[in-house]
């Protein structure tokens, strides 16, 4: 649910400020390497990719600095700082992605001239339950292989949830050149929260 308020009375048709929302499911059924290729399905972003793992977003043709990135309420600045340095977020681990369109510098500060893109990752589950997920994943061009584990709990109150994505990828290989050498990557993240 994205709720907005505005000081008067409008309709959505003449706000300035629009977003769209992708879900889990939405980056399951993708076949790509990282989150911010998965969002390239949005009408107006596009990426800017040096590599199988580094992709920076380019949002109606603005990227790096001019696009604000946050993840669980932090603010993500590495894809600013060159061509080799991308947004830093597992897509085994986001749970929803945000993109809210407009003038949103009014409210997120000056960096936020193309839209703000807001990764959510692991949301609490209901009171007195405990699940656990484990997701795999296998692509051929570079046998990537992921493994998603996750087992989270809420009990009387008490929240807490663990994962661990990995993935771990081989050198690309294509017809032309057969294997194509350093461009073989390892991602291994491992987060949680309790409270």
């Amino acid at each position: 649910m994205i709720v907005t308020g505005v000081g008067a009375a409008t309709q959505i048709k003449n706000h300035p400020t629009r977003s769209t929302l992708l879900h889990k499911q939405d980056f399951l059924q993708s076949s790509t390497s990282n989150i911010i290729e998965a969002l390239t399905k949005i009408p107006g972003v596009s990426s800017l990719s040096t590599g199988p793992a580094i992709s920076k977003p380019v949002i109606r043709g603005l990227g790096y600095n001019r696009v604000f990135t946050i993840n669980d309420a932090v603010r993500q600045a590495g894809q600013h700082w060159g061509d080799e340095h991308g947004i830093k977020i597992d897509k085994a681990s986001v749970n929803k992605v945000e993109v809210l369109k407009g003038p949103a510098s009014l409210i997120y500060g000056s960096d936020a001239i193309a839209e703000v893109i807001n990764v959510i990752t692991k949301m609490p589950v209901e009171n007195n339950a405990i699940k656990t997920k484990v997701l795999s994943n296998y692509q051929s061009n570079n046998n990537a292989r992921s493994i998603n584990a996750n087992i989270a709990g809420n009990l009387n109150g008490f929240n807490w949830n663990l994962y661990n994505p990995a993935v771990v990828a081989a050198n690309y290989r294509n017809k032309y050149d057969g294997r194509v050498l350093n461009s073989k990557f390892n991602q291994l993240n491992t987060r949680g929260y309790k409270g």
